[in-house]
C-alpha cells in the first residue's frame, strides 16, 4: 500500500470506534467550543469527528505528510504542513478553543516545543486533549 492510499482511504475512520477514541469524542461534546485545531490530524477522518463533536464552526489541521494534507484538505479542512518538533505553529496567540493531540507526543523528538507551541495558541481558559496508546491507561 502507498502512502497516498493509505491516506485516502481513511486511515483514522476505523479506529473513531476504539473505547479510547469514543471517550476523547465524549470529552470533545462536553468541552464544546469555536475554534478546533488538530495536530496529526493525518487523512481528517477523526478531525471531522472532533468538529461535530465539539460543535467547533472552525477546525484546521497540521500534519507532516504530503498525502495527507492532500486528503485532508478534500475533505474541506485547512491544514497546514509543517514539523512539530520543531516550527512555530502559524496561528496567532490564545486563537484556539480546543488543541488535540492524538497518538503523536511519543514520537517527537521535542515535545516541550509541541507543549509550549499548544500553550501559545490556546485561549485562556481552553483545552487540550492529548491522547497515547498506554496498556495502563483510562480506557
Amino acid at each position: 500500500m502507498s502512502k497516498g492510499e493509505f491516506y485516502s482511504k481513511g486511515y483514522y475512520a476505523g479506529l473513531a470506534p476504539e473505547p479510547r477514541f469514543r471517550k476523547v469524542l465524549e470529552i470533545a461534546a462536553r468541552l464544546g467550543g469555536e475554534r478546533l485545531l488538530d495536530i496529526g490530524c493525518g487523512d481528517g477522518s477523526f478531525t471531522i469527528l472532533l468538529q461535530e463533536a465539539l460543535k467547533a464552526k472552525e477546525v484546521a489541521g497540521i500534519e507532516i505528510a504530503p498525502e495527507a494534507i492532500a486528503a485532508i484538505e478534500k475533505k474541506g479542512i485547512k491544514a497546514y504542513r509543517l514539523d512539530i518538533d520543531e516550527q512555530a505553529f502559524p496561528f496567532s496567540n490564545d486563537y484556539f478553543d480546543v488543541v488535540y493531540c492524538g497518538e503523536i507526543i511519543a514520537h517527537l523528538f521535542n515535545p516541550d516545543h509541541l507543549l509550549d507551541e499548544v500553550h501559545r495558541i490556546l485561549k485562556p481558559g481552553g483545552k487540550c486533549i492529548i491522547t497515547t496508546p498506554n496498556l495502563a491507561g483510562w480506557p
